[in-house]
């Protein structure tokens, strides 16, 4: 809970008032009151910044606004040689009342004017807090939010004509809103900007506005100070169905870093290439074929390595070397299995299968030879729905 003191009278505020305004009609519920300090700094540089704040030569304004009061600092450390430097504090403000009150009181504007930037605004509220970090980046005048450029990727491979969005985040444009000690500056509307994936797989925002031979703005540019988040929007790459939506701390434009890679994350019950078995012959429960034979469609094309094995629950029949025949089509789509019968089941034998092992054999994603995986097993493939393919074929009936 914020500082708690005595109720202020008009007289005493504007008494003790230090470079600051007063209240034209005072908070006779206040109760609560806070702190406000930072650092101001150049955008592009990182120093700190100072100025004259008084005087003919006033070359930095800095105020704290709250309907009809206007603040000035409570204190600011102009000298440029000062270590110090660009260091400002507002002190006792009111931010609560009591009772249905409490809420009242809390939210101000904070502006800072500097000659040669461009001039700052941002909402600070000050509700339940004691003392509120609030630094602030001034930008250059004349300068604009650099290009963003991101390489989207599945597996490391670029994904051409996905469509991605950088959209403000509402929240973090709200320092009331946000943890950090950095203020964002209010920008009004926030644009959604869209770009679609080129054949190398990037997408391009660039930090200037963009106008046609008339003058009119046909591309916002991205807003400097404002916090974005990137999302890529469901899309269809070698037949994996794939989507990215960035939970990571909002990205300040101008501020952050303005190339990254996108990876891509996997919609389908598949491992991370996507591949998982589309359907299967044996998916019927108690079906019968009698041959014992296998088919499977996967979801994208595949290589085999090795060979299978498989063994019967009962002795209906004799299998030779290999046990298992696999043939893999032409698409790399759909594999079969085969049992290699040297003796048929005999004839009136009931309630017998055979299950296939995966013994040497693995599937490899085409064109990502280092993909290998069990068709069958603990840790082999699933269905389109998730579960695990079953290796089993039952021959005959029950009985």
């Amino acid at each position: 809970m914020k500082q708690k003191k005595a109720v202020l009278l008009v007289a005493a505020c504007c008494a003790l008032a230090f470079m600051g305004g007063c209240k034209t009609v005072p908070c006779t519920t206040c109760e609560n009151y806070s702190t406000l300090q930072g650092t101001i700094m150049n955008a592009i540089t990182g120093e700190r910044i100072g100025g004259v704040t008084s005087g003919d030569k006033k070359d930095i304004e800095i105020y704290l606004v709250e309907g009809q009061t206007i603040r000035t600092p409570t204190s600011f450390i102009s000298d440029e040689g000062d270590v110090l430097v660009g260091e400002y504090s507002f002190t006792d403000i009111p931010s609560g009342g009591t009772g249905a009150d409490d809420s009242a009181n809390n939210e101000y504007k904070l502006v800072i004017i500097k000659k040669g930037f461009q001039r700052f605004e941002g909402k600070v509220n000050l509700v339940d807090i004691d003392n509120k970090i609030g630094n602030v980046y001034l930008f250059p005048e004349g300068y604009h939010s650099p290009d963003y450029t991101f390489l989207v990727v599945y597996n490391g491979a670029p994904v051409p004509g996905a469509t991605v969005f950088f959209q403000p985040v509402v929240s973090a444009n709200d320092p009331a809103a946000t943890t950090s000690d950095v203020l964002a500056a209010s920008d009004g509307y926030l644009p959604s900007l869209t770009a679609e994936t080129d054949d190398s797989g990037m997408a391009a925002f660039p930090g200037a506005p963009i106008t046609d031979g008339d003058g009119n703005v046909t591309y916002p540019g991205t807003p400097l100070g404002a916090a974005y988040k990137l999302i890529v929007l469901p899309t269809v790459f070698e037949g994996v169905p794939l989507a990215y939506y960035e939970d990571a701390a909002p990205r300040i434009i101008g501020l952050s870093n303005t190339t990254d890679i996108i990876p891509l994350a996997d919609l389908s019950f598949g491992n991370k290439y996507g591949l998982y078995v589309k359907s299967i012959s044996n998916s019927v429960d108690d079906q019968v074929a009698s041959s014992g034979k296998l088919t499977m469609i996967f979801s994208r094309p595949v290589t085999l390595t090795g060979d299978f094995g498989a063994f019967e629950t009962s002795p209906a029949g004799v299998l030779g070397l290999p046990p298992v025949d696999a043939e893999l089509s032409a698409t790399g789509l759909t594999l079969t299995l085969t049992p290699n019968w040297l003796t048929d089941p005999a004839a009136g034998e009931h309630n017998t299968s055979i299950r296939y092992l995966n013994g040497s054999a693995f599937v490899s994603v085409e064109g990502y030879p280092d993909s290998q995986y069990d068709v069958f097993g603990a840790l082999g493939l699933v269905d389109a729905g998730g579960t695990p393919i079953s290796p089993t074929v039952v021959l005959t009936t029950p009985e």
